[in-house]
């Protein structure tokens, strides 16, 4: 390579990374996720999901849908670049597996799997006054999407992330009311004054068997519908 040409490489190189070093959580919204008296509410996470995408070429959001009370309900989808390139491809590979119709012995389904890349769920806030589950998103998409050490490429490589939160209304009412006053030792969850799921309050896992819910329905349509 020629010098000049490796220099570019270099500078170009780090400049990318002094780019994914701004959206390092700390320094995106200037404290770290789960520090004493701080929350962030969805409102920050759709943000957030947003700034990966535009700034990583880890990360792909998707909308699943709206939830009850009309926000959208967003999917984070982290992998290889290279993998998200191909995104289609590897979730029809998933969904052949998963319909098993058209192997013709267990050799070839064998073939097929050798080829696939694993399919990975993780989720956060169904219970949205258990905050850390989805205060945790944030740093799981960060880490995720930033990390340079070989195990996490590897895992890129070989897998494909769905990053999903269960609750958005509830997130955004919970941490809201939570950060409502000024005074960080103030803080408080007493005293929510509305259930934090329109129809259901927390228990929106116990919907999932019906689906009556807007949240339940789209968590389901990724999970049994498109990706198996």
């Amino acid at each position: 390579m020629k010098p000049a040409v490796g220099a570019a490489l270099l500078l170009f190189a780090s400049g990318a990374f002094a780019q994914v070093e701004k959206l390092d959580p700390k320094a995106f919204f200037g404290h770290e996720v789960c520090a004493d008296y701080e929350l962030l509410n969805y409102g920050a996470l759709t943000r957030y999901f947003k700034a990966l995408e535009a700034g990583t070429d880890r990360v792909k959001i998707v909308s699943i849908g709206k939830t009850e009370k009309g926000r959208e309900h967003l999917m984070a989808v982290i992998s290889d670049p290279a993998n998200l390139r191909d995104l289609e491809t590897h979730r029809r590979a998933s969904e052949r597996l998963a319909r098993a119709k058209d192997f013709g012995s267990d050799e070839a389904a064998k073939q097929h799997i050798a080829g696939m890349k694993a399919v990975v769920w993780i989720d956060g806030g169904i219970h949205s006054t258990e905050v850390l589950a989805h205060q945790q998103l944030f740093e799981t998409a960060w880490r995720l999407a930033s990390a340079q050490d070989e195990e996490t490429k590897r895992v890129l490589k070989d897998c494909i992330v769905l990053v999903n939160h269960c609750n958005p209304d509830g997130h955004d009412e919970t941490v809201d009311w939570y950060m409502r006053r000024s005074e960080p030792k103030e803080r408080s969850l007493a005293g929510l004054p509305e259930l934090y799921q329109k129809y259901a309050g927390h228990d929106t896992n116990r919907d999932y068997y019906q689906m009556n819910l807007m949240e339940t329905r789209n968590l389901n349509q990724v999970l049994y519908r498109e990706w198996f």
